[in-house]
């Protein structure tokens, strides 16, 4: 499937919010694979088929006069004003805004973001490596890797997620591949717009939030809960250590503090 089929099957995805559903923005999904910080904003043919109307009625119809050069200025406004308003002015680093969705770093800030998650060390952003990579499968010994870069899936074993023929080196990178992303004022349940401050499932609604990212199937949620938790908890090792941030992620030791990690905890001290 090119890159333009997924773009444009992605759009027409519907994730349901309650009784009201809500259109996803698959357009920030799309960036997250294609890049680290940069956002593609393309025009909505619809709305720019609405200016192309409003103009062809002003200037052709019998009269133009103050009334037409009004009404092309108001339609120009209307149809050009961004959905979910509440979120359309981001506060803070407009850097910061734009690298959330796409799990980016903002240099002015010196902070990543991974899952919605501030990370201020760059060892511990980097090592999460939240993007998909193009890997030569055919060298690779793992023969069950080399099945699922064709179909797609978690390799337990290897510890890599493949998502469109991409690997994803943490089941959580791997799962926020393959979810939805969603701007709060698109939810209209308070208890997932809640939910998308942290993490938590949606029993009414069926779906659960990671960040801003949406989940529609239990099993692939707690998967990436779980790996979230342990990513929260890197966070907090960080302020003291970077490299006990590095292994509690990778289920290594600490060659500074010579402590091991086993599912992301302490376990014992790293022999000499």
């Amino acid at each position: 499937m090119s890159q333009r089929e997924r773009a444009e099957g992605g759009r027409s995805r519907v994730v349901a919010s309650g009784a009201t559903a809500c259109l996803t923005n698959d357009l920030l999904s799309e960036a997250r694979r294609v890049s680290r910080m940069k956002l593609s904003l393309v025009p909505d043919p619809t709305q720019r088929r609405k200016r192309q109307f409003a103009m062809r009625a002003a200037f052709h119809g019998p009269r133009i006069g103050a009334f037409g050069v009004g009404m092309i200025g108001w339609v120009g406004l209307i149809v050009s004003m961004p959905a979910c308003q509440r979120d359309a002015v981001p506060q803070g680093c407009p850097t910061c805004a734009a690298a959330q969705p796409v799990n980016g770093w903002c240099d002015a800030c010196a902070v990543g973001y991974v899952a919605g998650l501030p990370i201020k060390s760059k060892l511990l952003y980097d090592t999460m490596d939240a993007h998909g990579h193009t890997l030569q499968v055919e060298l690779m010994p793992c023969k069950e890797c080399q099945r699922l870069a064709k179909v797609g899936g978690y390799c337990e074993a290897s510890h890599i997620g493949w998502y469109q023929g991409e690997a994803y080196f943490s089941r959580l990178t791997y799962e926020i591949a393959r979810a939805y992303y969603r701007e709060p004022s698109c939810i209209d349940c308070a208890a997932c717009r809640e939910n998308a401050k942290s993490a938590g499932w949606c029993d009414e609604c069926g779906y659960g939030m990671i960040g801003r990212f949406a989940f529609t199937v239990r099993a692939d949620y707690d998967a990436a809960e779980k790996d979230f938790r342990r990513l929260r908890n890197a966070i907090e090792l960080s302020n003291r250590c970077d490299y006990c941030a590095m292994a509690a992620v990778t289920d290594t030791g600490c060659f500074k503090c010579k402590t091991e990690f086993r599912n992301g905890e302490p376990v014992a001290a790293v022999a000499p």
